[in-house]
């Protein structure tokens, strides 16, 4: 897939590309270097990025559509709006999947 085909796709499904640095384990910055490179330098990072938004982005109702107003109202409750406390959260709500399936 070409940078531009996955730049636009991740501007479809409004994935920041601070999204894709957790995804990637690298730094935004290196996100977007990856983004204006591209092709022409491919490598697993890029691939991991391009994976995601072929294979899983689109099936994901929080990138397809708004958050659910009851999720978005208890995020508010509970988040301060540091990026330590948004981790741990992150963190909780990830350790859910295996419960809601």
């Amino acid at each position: 897939m070409s940078p531009d085909e996955l730049k636009e796709l991740i501007k479809k499904y409004g994935i920041s590309q601070q999204f894709l640095a957790e995804l990637a384990q690298c730094s935004q910055a290196q996100v977007s270097r990856l983004l204006k490179s591209g092709a022409k330098r491919k490598n697993q990072k890029y691939e991991l990025i391009e994976n995601y938004i072929t294979n899983q982005a689109a099936n994901e109702p929080s990138l397809s559509g708004e958050i659910h107003p009851v999720i978005k109202s208890a995020l508010i409750r509970v988040w301060d709006g540091t990026d330590g406390q948004a981790r741990k959260i992150a963190q909780v709500i990830n350790s859910l999947k295996g419960f809601c399936d």
